[in-house]
């Protein structure tokens, strides 16, 4: 029968990134910091370098990714995941940015396609929420704002970056590609063929994966390659926004307030209860327990996505190879031309159980020879998952409940056959009598503090046998009742380091009453009005019902809850103290409200404090709790940006939009909030924030020393330090002034956005004053260094003048008025071989000829190179000569010879690590062993 049911058509309010992305997501949404609560545990694996470009491979634990519906998120095990490389990843918030509403010349659209008429009949001007990282770790988001219809994509739109990293950003009209100059002029190239995206053909790209760096001063690029495969993503909600077709003589399909129609799966008594998917969503069907009366269908759906997996990294003749199964990286290979010179393996266990989990046992890394490897190990709070059953946050209950949940109040669910069409109806309690009845138990919510901490990371051990001890405890925070509330998902509550030799360092966490940052009152009915919200808009045959929910996966996993005091003990042999966290958490967002010409309320402004969750003041306290030391922080705000909108998107107001509802509807009981999302315009204030001020005082007995800098910026809006001034307790003082190239100074340098490159610095220390000029070529290179001193005008001194090749080696390098230094290279001319002092570049070229220099440049074989730089000492007797050569795997010189041609050597263990520097006659003259910290 559920054949005859009419095609229902979908339209998602948020559609979110990949649930791969999700898990990186996280380190943005919830810092790892003591005021979440979640501990910092990161490994860095190994780090490829090309020039000025470095690719860091780092293994990162989060606690938040630890839970029932990201099991198989993660690309290294439950929690952990591998990073290398960076990736833009958005929410779609109701039509995509680049879809304008409007017809689009040139483009065909059939009459008769309903997906053409619905997305042509939706007009949208709510902001997609979109979230950057880079290799060297930067995290941003942006969003673009409207500027106007005609032109490129980049010319209709802004891009308002948080926090303002001063990168250029660039696109095309359709969102393929985006390129990403940072303020030093390295492009960084993401989309293209690499992007990911619902597996559904109406959802354009949801995320877009980096597959180039370029370094424009020496013309080196590193590409990266990904290999296609597929993924689930499991969110706990219902769609935004459900198309009932009610054209005349349909069936008439009307929507359940609190259960909503999406969510159907098999009742316990065996009654099919089965509903028609819409395209490109499948949904999970699960009941909880075997009887009726604890039976639970949760609201449960899934995304098939279609992700890129990370598969080589490629720089020069170095190659990263990332080997995967089931989207689990299970290998990572280093080669430099045919030599492997790093292999990391990891080894994964199965915990078998409702809900199967993969975790992380230990990484192996290996070098090019037979060294013991590095071998790190993991262990944890084994627990299997007997279900799906989680908390607002997502951590795991394990509950069998039929407690009124999200709901609030249960519901009858009247299950009609129409046997005219075959088809069937669904109502809800009140509405039409049924001769059978489905009776739907929803699941509790609340957090349970045991369940929250299963299979969390509880112990790392290291290569040299030391260890670190994680212990966990659940998060709380104060309800509106003023009761203490479980919630938020596990906090770090002692971690015990313990080094190889046994001495052992313990920190015990405590905390402040937690704050929301979304909403100080009580997080349950927060959480069910968010659910039960809606409101209906006709148009024609079409019925709209709209819920204002996130569509996140789960409903309270975008809320953080954060502590805005945190204290830390240390206990050692050597003694014990405390440190003392303060963060600024008062009053994430502030509104403005109007009122329509009929009475009815609407917010008018929205107001983002950039401040909330920074951290404000640092105190050091000695064993008798007693200050030793205290740090404070002033920060400043830039300018803020206005932005028009009729709708401030979830991932934007963090869902505050749902707390003034409630607040308005207090006074204004008939109050409907699609007055907000459809009708009024919306301004929202953003700004960014940079640290004006930092004093750090020191304690000594009734003495005290304190110094305080301070910033200012070269612009409301930049981020750029004008000036920093410091004055210490005794009245002396340092003020250093900072001025850049711009595009008066240096054209090309600004057109490449390396716009970071200071031109003049002036400092003065009490009453001397010293003057610093710098020079660069059109590649953004330092070419000359001027120095003066003294108050007034400045007489600079030519000090250091520097010049370089094409690929931006440096050739020549010297102070005024000492001999000059000259530099060949070699190694695909990557790596000085040569340093000759006592001859200007110019004379050298004269000397060995431009063809024997490019020869040497290209040679990568240490016999032939041994010859070729026996070659130039004969050609330039009379110059001092400094040879060097390296193993081309490690990059490290092995051999170099002194102008008297004294031997010294170099030798490494097979991961790469300096052990020994030996002399003439084999003596050795340096000797290093190593140790962890951890």
């Amino acid at each position: 029968m559920a054949q005859d049911i009419p095609e229902v058509s979908v339209k998602r309010d948020v559609i979110p990134p990949s649930p791969r992305a999700r898990t990186f997501q996280v380190y943005g949404n919830i810092p790892v910091d003591y005021s979440t609560g979640v501990p910092h545990i990161e490994i860095p694996l190994y780090t490829l370098t090309y020039g000025n470009i470095s690719v860091p491979v780092t293994l990162r634990y989060h606690t938040h990714n630890v839970q029932p519906f990201k099991a198989k998120d993660g690309n290294s095990g439950l929690g952990w995941v591998v990073e290398c490389g960076g990736s833009i990843n958005r929410s779609i918030v109701g039509q995509p940015d680049e879809a304008s509403g409007i017809i689009e010349p040139g483009k065909e659209y059939n009459e008769n396609q309903e997906s053409d008429y619905h997305e042509l009949n939706f007009g949208d001007e709510r902001c997609d929420a979109f979230d950057l990282t880079l290799p060297n770790g930067t995290a941003a988001s942006f969003f673009l704002e409207c500027k106007g219809e005609n032109g490129s994509f980049s010319d209709r739109f802004n891009f308002h970056l948080t926090p303002n990293i001063e990168a250029k950003i660039v696109t095309d009209s359709d969102l393929e590609n985006f390129t990403i100059t940072d303020n030093k002029g390295i492009i960084y190239e993401f989309g293209g063929k690499y992007k990911e995206f619902m597996s559904d053909p109406s959802v354009p790209a949801c995320g877009w994966k980096l597959h180039k760096i370029t370094d424009p001063q020496t013309n080196r690029s590193v590409l990266f390659t990904y290999t296609s495969a597929s993924q689930k993503g499991y969110s706990l909600g219902s769609f935004h926004s459900i198309l009932y077709d009610e054209a005349p003589g349909a069936p008439v399909y009307d929507g359940v307030e609190d259960l909503k129609l999406q969510y159907w799966a098999l009742h316990p008594e065996g009654d099919p209860c089965t509903h028609y998917p819409p395209s490109g969503v499948e949904y999970l069907e699960m009941c909880m327990g075997a009887k009726k009366n604890d039976c639970v269908i949760e609201d449960i759906y899934c995304y098939p996505y279609s992700i890129e997996e990370i598969q080589t990294v490629t720089a020069g003749y170095e190659t990263m190879s990332f080997i995967a199964n089931d989207g689990v990286i299970e290998k990572i290979r280093i080669t430099r031309g045919a030599k492997l010179v790093r292999e990391i393996s990891f080894q994964m266990e199965s915990l078998t159980g409702r809900v199967p989990v993969k975790l992380l046992k230990s990484v192996i890394i290996k070098g090019s020879d037979n060294t013991t490897p590095e071998v790190y190990q993991f262990e944890y709070d084994r627990e299997k998952w007997v279900n799906y059953s989680s908390d607002y946050w997502g951590f795991y209950t394990g509950r069998y409940s039929t407690r009124d949940g999200m709901c609030t109040q249960k519901r009858k669910i009247y299950y009609t056959p129409l046997s005219a069409s075959g088809g069937y109806t669904f109502d809800y309690e009140g509405f039409y009598e049924a001769p059978r009845q489905i009776e739907l138990g929803t699941v509790e919510f609340e957090a349970d503090p045991g369940g929250c901490k299963a299979n969390l990371l509880t112990k790392v051990i290291y290569p040299t046998k030391g260890y670190t001890i994680l212990e966990y405890e659940s998060g709380q925070y104060l309800s509106i009742l003023k009761k203490t509330e479980y919630g938020g998902g596990p906090r770090i509550k002692r971690m015990t380091d313990v080094s190889g030799e046994g001495q052992s360092v313990t920190r015990q966490f405590s905390y402040s009453t937690a704050s929301l940052a979304d909403d100080p009152a009580n997080i349950n009915l927060y959480l069910k009005r968010r659910m039960n919200l809606h409101f209906i808009n006709t148009m024609g045959y079409y019925r709209t019902w709209q819920t204002v929910i996130s569509n996140q996966p789960f409903w309270g996993a975008d809320i953080n809850v954060h502590y805005p005091v945190v204290d830390i003990h240390y206990e050692s042999e050597k003694g014990s103290y405390k440190e003392r966290y303060i963060y600024d958490y008062d009053k994430p967002k502030r509104h403005l409200y109007n009122v329509t010409s009929t009475g009815e309320p609407f917010i008018s402004e929205l107001f983002v404090n950039p401040q909330y969750g920074k951290l404000k003041k640092k105190i050091l306290y000695n064993a008798d709790n007693k200050v030793v030391q205290n740090e404070t922080y002033v920060y400043d705000t830039t300018r803020r940006t206005v932005i028009n909108n009729r709708f401030v998107s979830s991932q934007l107001a963090s869902h505050v939009d749902f707390h003034i509802i409630r607040s308005i509807r207090k006074s204004h009981p008939n109050f409907l909030p699609s007055r907000i999302y459809e009708y009024y315009d919306c301004k929202v204030h953003i700004s960014n924030l940079r640290l004006a001020e930092k004093t750090i005082t020191s304690y000594l007995g009734n003495d005290s020393v304190s110094i305080q800098e301070k910033y200012s910026y070269t612009g409301d809006s930049d981020f750029r330090i004008a000036t920093k001034s410091a004055i210490q307790s005794d009245k002396s003082t340092k003020t250093v002034n900072y001025k850049y190239i711009d595009a008066s100074t240096n054209a090309a340098m600004f057109q490449k956005n390396m716009i970071n490159n200071v031109q003049e610095v002036y400092s003065q220390h009490n009453s001397n004053c010293q003057w610093v000029k710098n020079e660069y070529d059109r590649n953004g290179l330092l070419s000359r260094i001027y120095t003066a001193q003294g108050k007034g005008t400045p007489l600079y001194k030519l000090r250091i003048e520097n010049s370089y090749d094409i690929r931006g080696n440096v050739t020549s390098s010297g102070k005024s008025g000492d001999y000059p230094t000259c530099y060949l290279w070699g190694y695909d001319n990557m790596l000085p071989v040569a340093k000759i002092e006592g001859m200007e570049y110019a004379q050298l070229l004269l000397r060995l000829g431009a063809a024997f220099i490019s020869s040497i440049g290209k040679c990568s074989d240490n016999t032939v190179l041994s010859q070729y730089l026996t070659k130039v000492r004969l050609l330039i007797p009379t110059s001092l000569v400094t040879t060097f050569l390296y193993d081309p795997a490690l990059k490290q010189p092995i051999q170099t010879y002194d102008p008297s041609m004294r031997e010294t050597v170099y030798l490494y263990d097979g991961l790469g690590r300096l052990i020994s520097i030996k002399g003439p006659d084999n003596r050795i003259l340096e000797r290093y062993n190593y140790h962890y910290q951890h």
